[in-house]
């Protein structure tokens, strides 16, 4: 063989009839699998070789993104030897879906997100093989295998259609996924890949096999499994008896408010009659791949609200604006519609009532509520009913499959703390980085603001130079002397303000530059890795039986780390930190507001004499037209004394106020220092 292909020396799987191999490309790179017949061919029956050449021929036809991609074999690997053909795939470097499930985030199931993803990708994928008139017959997770693209987005792909295999040469896990029809040696048709996909779907979304999982495979657990009623999507061994269950089970990573819709397709898959698996309650019509393309396509948006401390989701349509969702955040939570500020996970803030939320690329909201920052009150954390058990029983020793279940619920417990604390993280960050831009905005402003001071003091400077004596006597009455120095009190106010705002700037930078010393999560992730290594460490032997007091430390030390956190002065204070900057802010807005309605005034006022100035004629008679003018019109020259009250009234509250609330965002910002 040319060395152009080299083969790895440890095969991908190894079963009883056949090998699959990987090989590289060392030019190419490109990595390639290998599925071939075991070379002892007289252990193969006939019909196993005519079903193996007749997957290798169907293969090789098949085209859709979420069935593995056969390849050409390259020529100079071809073993001639071979008396049956090998069929050549692309390789997926992801792994399959067993091997996500076994990832610790999972134990209770894969993220919402993408399990929506896995189960529209696969339903398709089998949807497609049945317009093709094939059934899979041996849909497993270990035949979902994942392979990233060049984008890093992951796509799931079907393999292994299941023709060349008997069910004597079955391993006992794979029986729960095959339908009963099969296993009973029953005619079967494709509704058999309805129950493989039910039973795929439910251990997706939970972790577990919905029947029996802790029995051994055998008619006994056959005959108990059939006793279940068509109402029942799972079946549970408690105290040596058999209970089923018309729910999802907790916990699980899946929304309420899509459980309903999952419950009813369930139902509809996993009935144990093949005459009416996958039909509709009211007619014969095959309802399956419509039914959950429709419950996926659903949008849910989900929200964490940061003075609450705490998720929600809720179903939404395309007609859905940002007021609906409000208002249910009012309904739900009592908090007031005009003391909503919504933004995305991004910071971008959501203002727009009308808009619609299905123009959204990303339905996850963070809540906070206008002029408060810190956690009402701490929640009692959502502990699953199995960890409160454990947490009651510590002192029992119970079996392999029962401290399983604990373990990986605890696991699941702890993850839920960790992302829940994760989003309350995020909530304060994006929090300071509204404050910076407004900081920044405002600052955008205030020297907007000094340009067109700078370039109305220099517009007043030659437009009084224009005035003559003889105009600027006539026109003494209306203390013109004054207005300049107001408009020299607008310019030193101005400037103020602006040295104002830019010693905020130090506080901005310290709120920024001290988050990570008071929000962290390193000792709550602490108890997860713990979690983890228990987990590993101590479950091995299945034969067993297990003293759950290790996670219950393990438990009872993030409930501490959770309270610490959450209660934790320092971080009280620095929320308030954050909301008093903000409140500052506010007040500087509103100030410069005042300025630049003062500017405004100013401006006209000084126009107006300028008109007027042009106006003037410097004949005699138009010098008592104009003396008349002014003396019938002073307040079309220059505002009344009312509007001079006001300028006074609305400086010195600058002035003044400021200068206290600035000087009290310094003392605060010095402390954070001081903490440190």
């Amino acid at each position: 063989m040319d060395k152009e292909w080299i083969k790895f020396n440890n095969d991908l799987s190894k079963g009883a009839f056949f090998t699959v191999e990987l090989w590289k490309n060392n030019k190419t790179n490109e990595t390639i699998v290998i599925k071939k017949c075991q070379k002892d061919v007289q252990k193969l029956s006939e019909i196993q070789k005519q079903r193996w050449i007749n997957e290798i021929k169907i293969m090789k036809t098949l085209k859709h993104k979420n069935i593995i991609e056969t390849r050409e074999m390259p020529l100079m690997i071809i073993d001639e030897k071979l008396e049956l053909p090998v069929l050549c795939m692309e390789y997926c470097r992801k792994g399959n879906l067993r091997q996500l499930l076994n990832m610790g985030e999972n134990y209770c199931g894969v993220n919402e997100e993408l399990s929506m993803k896995i189960m529209i990708e696969i339903s398709s994928a089998v949807e497609y093989l049945h317009k093709c008139k094939i059934t899979h017959c041996n849909l497993k997770p270990e035949n979902i295998v994942i392979q990233q693209l060049n984008n890093d987005k992951l796509i799931f792909k079907i393999i292994d259609l299941g023709f060349a295999k008997d069910i004597d040469g079955s391993i006992d896990d794979e029986f729960y996924y095959v339908a009963p029809e099969i296993l009973l040696g029953d005619e079967y048709n494709f509704t058999v890949d309805y129950w493989s996909v039910g039973i795929l779907f439910y251990e997706l979304l939970t972790g577990i096999r919905p029947f029996l999982p802790n029995m051994p495979f055998n008619s006994t657990w056959l005959n108990d499994v059939k006793q279940k009623c068509d109402d029942d999507i799972a079946a549970r061994e408690i105290d040596k008896e058999i209970n089923f269950i018309k729910t999802i089970e907790d916990p699980t990573n899946i929304s309420k408010c899509l459980q309903d819709s999952l419950v009813a397709w369930f139902r509809i898959v996993l009935k144990w009659d093949p005459k009416k698996r996958g039909k509709s309650f009211d007619d014969d019509t095959f309802i399956v791949f419509p039914m959950i393309k429709k419950i996926i396509e659903k949008k849910i948006v989900k929200v964490f609200y940061v003075t609450l401390y705490k998720n929600d989701s809720f179903e939404i349509d395309n007609g859905t604006k940002l007021q609906d969702v409000k208002n249910i955040i009012f309904h739900r939570e009592k908090i007031d519609v005009n003391k909503q500020l919504i933004t995305t996970t991004l910071g971008i803030i959501l203002e727009d009532d009308n808009l619609y939320l299905k123009t959204l690329e990303n339905l996850n909201l963070i809540i906070f509520e206008k002029g408060l920052l810190e956690i009402k009150i701490i929640p009692e954390p959502l502990i699953p009913k199995s960890v409160n058990l454990m947490l009651a029983e510590s002192c029992s020793v119970v079996d392999y499959f029962t401290i399983n279940k604990y373990y990986n619920d605890s696991i699941f417990f702890i993850n839920q703390e960790v992302e829940i604390y994760r989003s309350y993280m995020l909530s304060l960050s994006i929090k300071i980085d509204l404050c910076e831009r407004q900081f920044d905005n405002l600052k955008l402003k205030i020297d907007k603001m000094l340009t067109k001071l700078m370039n109305f003091e220099n517009e007043v400077k030659i437009i009084f130079k224009s005035f003559d004596n003889e105009f600027l006597m006539k026109i003494k009455h209306l203390n013109i002397n004054d207005k300049l120095k107001k408009i020299q009190a607008l310019i030193i106010g101005s400037n103020n303000l602006n040295k104002k705002t830019i010693n905020l700037q130090n506080t901005k930078e310290q709120l920024r530059n001290n988050f990570s010393h008071y929000i962290t999560i390193e000792n709550i992730l602490d108890d997860y890795d713990k979690a983890l290594h228990l987990k590993n460490k101590e479950l091995i032997d299945c034969h067993k039986e297990y003293s759950p007091i290790n996670m219950v430390k393990c438990v009872f030390s993030l409930l501490k780390t959770r309270t610490c956190k959450l209660s934790d002065d320092k971080l009280v204070d620095f929320c308030r930190k954050i909301f008093e900057f903000e409140e500052m802010l506010i007040k500087l807005e509103k100030s410069l507001m005042s300025f630049n309605e003062l500017l405004f005034l100013y401006q006209d006022d000084i126009k107006k004499l300028h008109k007027l100035n042009e106006n003037c004629l410097p004949s005699k008679s138009n010098d008592n037209q104009r003396n008349s003018m002014i003396k019938k019109n002073p307040r079309s020259v220059i505002n009344s004394n009312d509007s001079i009250i006001y300028d006074n009234i609305i400086l010195g509250h600058m002035i003044d106020s400021l200068m206290d609330g600035i000087n009290k965002m310094k003392k605060q910002a010095e402390s954070i220092d001081t903490d440190n």
